[in-house]
Order: structure tokens, then sequence, then C-alpha cells
């Protein structure tokens, strides 16, 4: 399993068109509801800038990873978007990749796996500098294809809730 089975190119955006911080988690909370992931996209915003708030989402590597759970999420998915030029985001780190996970209430294992997965493309320079230039979504899903999860504990092929 990748980290592509959680996303589609419908969930992908090459430029993000927000300038801040609170305009791109806004835009990809948007395209997961328009794809029908989430139900209500300010309260899942909401959610996400809350988290956002008690610790910080950035990463070293120039990537945010966010993550919400709240009711109306059947399955554990993703969105994520790239900013050519930085988003400083409320830390004061410089972001150019956000990826806003939708986390199902009981999708904790491969929430887990799949947050690794995400935490390990942020420290793959390579890989992240061929995302950031990546002009449309399904070169965007190629590469997340080429990272793998580790196996998360229990059997989750056939499980309710994987994409």
């Amino acid at each position: 399993m990748t980290l592509g089975h959680f996303t589609a190119p419908s969930l992908l955006i090459p430029q993000l068109s927000g300038v801040d911080q609170a305009g791109v988690i806004n835009e990809l909370s948007q395209r997961l509801q328009q794809a029908g992931r989430i139900e209500d996209s300010l309260a899942f915003f909401q959610a996400v800038l809350q988290c956002d708030y008690l610790s910080s989402s950035a990463t070293e590597d120039g990537m945010a990873l966010l993550h919400a759970r709240i009711r109306g999420i059947e399955r554990l998915c993703f969105a994520m978007g790239m900013c050519l030029s930085k988003v400083r985001w409320r830390d004061g780190s410089q972001v150019h990749a956000v990826v806003l996970i939708a986390v199902p209430p009981a999708e904790t294992q491969l929430y887990l796996a799949m947050f690794a997965a995400l935490g390990r493309l942020s420290r793959n320079a390579k890989l992240m500098s061929q995302l950031i230039v990546c002009t449309r979504p399904q070169d965007i899903l190629r590469l997340l294809n080429e990272v793998k999860l580790a196996a998360p504990a229990g059997n989750v092929h056939g499980r309710k809730g994987l994409p």
C-alpha cells in the first residue's frame, strides 16, 4: 500500500492559490468536501486550525502535516497542495507543501502508518523537489505512489473504510 491509495487527482493541487496558512487550509478543506470525503468543510477547517494551534504542523523540511478527526469522515484520506512561493506558518516556518488528512474517528493504526510515510516523504529531498515542481495532479499521484506504508498491526485489507 502506498500514500497514493489515500488520495485522488481531484485532491491534489499543484499550485495552491491561498497566500497564508488559513487560506491554504481552507482551500484543501473545500477540496475534500467537493470530493465527498468530508461533510462540512467549515467544521473540518475549524478542527484543523484548533489542532494546529495546540501543536504546529509544520516540519523542518517545509511540509505542513495537518489533520482532523470529526464525525462524517468515512474513510482515511488526504488532500495535498504545493506552494512554489512558500507560505509563512503561524510558528514562523516557511511551508511549500501542505497535507490535510481527514481521519475517521476509529481509524488510528492506519492513520499512524500514513503519517509516518508522510514524514518520510517530507525528509526525502529528491521526492520533495520533484513534488514541488509538478504541474499536474497525476504527476503528484505518481510520486505519492512511490512512498510505501509500513503495514499497521492487524489485517487492514478488506476493512471497511479503506479507500
